[in-house]
């Protein structure tokens, strides 16, 4: 687990680094309830400057987000202007946060990782509401290919999914009668 908190360095470190807590910020962002991300640690050398800190703080959004695998930092908040060779010691002083604005390049951006699904074509639509795959064990109807939870079509969670499935609205049936197994 993360400790945003603190950085996660030893007291004298060898040979001595920058520890930072990087906010990101998206440029021309038309998804308006993408949430805020928490910072993400960023370790530098001592003698790293603004673009060492662009470079590592694009690494460190795409190595944890799938949807910023295409993350550019292109500034440092707060610092405009500011030359990429300055180093970053000299700038921020005894700042222990950054805020860096960028943009993930591509023609989709962000907007086709707006589901936890990504960019897969398939559709959840369980009567238990969910409409996104949330982790949980479901199945395709062989019908419309509508995926839903094993255990809302009443398939026990100790039970092997079937070979063949026809979901309710399929089959034309009241949600009371059970079960969807195909004969």
């Amino acid at each position: 687990m993360k400790d945003y908190n603190k950085c996660e360095t030893a007291s004298a470190p060898d040979p001595p680094t920058i520890c930072l807590s990087c906010e990101v910020e998206i440029v021309d962002q038309l998804e308006e309830n993408v949430p805020d991300l928490p910072p993400e640690i960023i370790v530098l050398p001592s003698n790293a400057t603004v673009f060492d800190l662009k470079l590592e703080a694009s690494r460190a959004f795409q190595d944890v987000y799938l949807m910023f695998r295409r993350f550019h930092a292109e500034e440092l908040l707060g610092y405009s202007g500011v030359d990429d060779s300055t180093q970053v010691k000299l700038l921020i002083g005894s700042t222990e946060s950054v805020r860096v604005r960028g943009r993930c390049m591509g023609k989709n951006g962000l907007g086709k990782f707006r589901m936890e699904r990504g960019t897969e074509r398939w559709t959840v639509d369980c009567c238990c509401g969910a409409k996104d795959d949330d982790g949980e064990r479901m199945l395709a109807c062989d019908v419309c290919g509508v995926w839903q939870h094993t255990r809302c079509s009443g398939i026990p969670e100790s039970d092997p999914a079937p070979a063949k499935f026809v979901c309710l609205r399929c089959r034309g049936v009241s949600s009371v009668t059970k079960p969807n197994l195909v004969p």
